[in-house]
């Protein structure tokens, strides 16, 4: 999908596969590809044929602050994953953090747990937030916590507001 909004963005879409009978057409929206190759030019000067492309929309539910629907879009090309959570306002809830309840399918999975920071509320203030993706397949957000030795999470507390902002996560399988 990133390839075909580019594309749209600018638009000019790729012109017809040397080769083939048919050309590359839009299609309600979808760009349709009789055949595609990647320049690749971290191992060497020639192209990667295109081996795996799937857009997924994950839907699940969160739990632990509160009990909330999720539906996470997940975008694999190749071996590089991308991953879009839409942002979640709480007005109260539980102290905990907040948990995917469903794991992302295998396919889709880091083969190492990864974690970036985010933004967010707790408590109707600011605060820096802990997002993990473990090798389950498991996404877990909390507040990161400057105070532990560890700088993990802690959870959140909801006594007023709680809110995550959208976030985009990138890994390579």
């Amino acid at each position: 999908w990133v390839l075909y909004y580019l594309l749209k963005q600018t638009r000019q879409m790729p012109p017809a596969v040397p080769g083939t009978n048919s050309d590359n057409i839009e299609n309600a929206g979808h760009l349709q590809v009789q055949s595609l190759r990647l320049p690749n030019n971290e191992i060497s000067a020639t192209d990667t044929a295109l081996t795996f492309y799937e857009d997924y929309t994950h839907t699940s539910v969160w739990s632990g602050c509160a009990t909330t629907a999720a539906s996470i879009k997940i975008c694999r090309l190749n071996n590089e994953v991308t991953m879009y959570v839409g942002g979640e306002t709480l007005a109260t809830g539980v102290a905990s953090a907040y948990t995917l309840a469903t794991a992302i399918p295998a396919r889709f999975r880091p083969t190492a747990a990864i974690a970036q920071l985010g933004i967010g509320l707790d408590n109707a203030s600011v605060e820096t937030l802990n997002i993990a993706m473990s090798t389950a397949g498991v996404l877990v957000i909390n507040v990161y916590d400057t105070a532990a030795a560890t700088q993990i999470g802690k959870n959140f507390t909801i006594t007023a507001a709680m809110a995550v902002s959208p976030f985009i996560m990138r890994w390579h399988i």
